[in-house]
């Protein structure tokens, strides 16, 4: 899942700075770049939120385990 996390940053990144791009040549207002960045933002927190479950796990089978 953090693979897949991991390629979804990557791909909102791009599309972050392609809409960037177009802003500055004036084919997208501000409105769409920060709909855009709000995107990449919350596939990194989706990313983190998922991070943070393997850990729980992790602990837990340890604390079973132990």
């Amino acid at each position: 899942m953090l693979a897949k996390d991991n390629d979804i940053i990557t791909l909102r990144r791009n599309v972050r700075q392609s809409a960037e791009a177009k802003l500055s040549h004036g084919i997208v207002d501000v409105n769409t770049l920060v709909q855009e960045i709000t995107r990449e933002n919350q596939a990194a927190i989706n990313r983190s939120t998922h991070e943070i479950e393997l850990l729980q796990h992790q602990y837990a089978m340890k604390r079973i385990n132990n």
